[in-house]
């Protein structure tokens, strides 16, 4: 028997301007806590997500899933997972390491 999902607190994107979301992020321990961020659409397909004013990484929506980018810099940042909701991949990155320094 299928349960009714849970609703979730990120909801979907608008199509244009800033989205403030409240996203569940696991910790080690499991027991999750919520981060309230800011997404910033940058293109149909992208948003730039912020944190305490902080540029933490991208969102882009690739066909069925939503692909997680951790990093300040589009060309430095690294993939850090994807998911088919929004809001799993928001706790995806904002639970991944900082991306690497640039080498020079």
């Amino acid at each position: 028997m299928l349960e009714r999902p849970a609703p979730r607190p990120a909801g979907v994107l608008g199509t244009h301007g800033s989205t403030l979301a409240t996203v569940r992020v696991p910790r080690a321990d499991g027991a999750p806590f919520e981060v309230q961020l800011v997404a910033r659409e940058v293109d149909l397909d992208t948003c730039a997500v912020y944190v305490d004013g902080r540029k933490r990484g991208w969102i882009h929506h690739e066909g069925h899933y939503y692909v997680a980018y951790a990093g300040q810099i589009p060309e430095y940042a690294h993939e850090c997972g994807h998911s088919l909701l929004w809001d799993e991949a928001a706790a995806l990155l904002l639970s991944a390491a900082p991306a690497p320094a640039a080498r020079a």
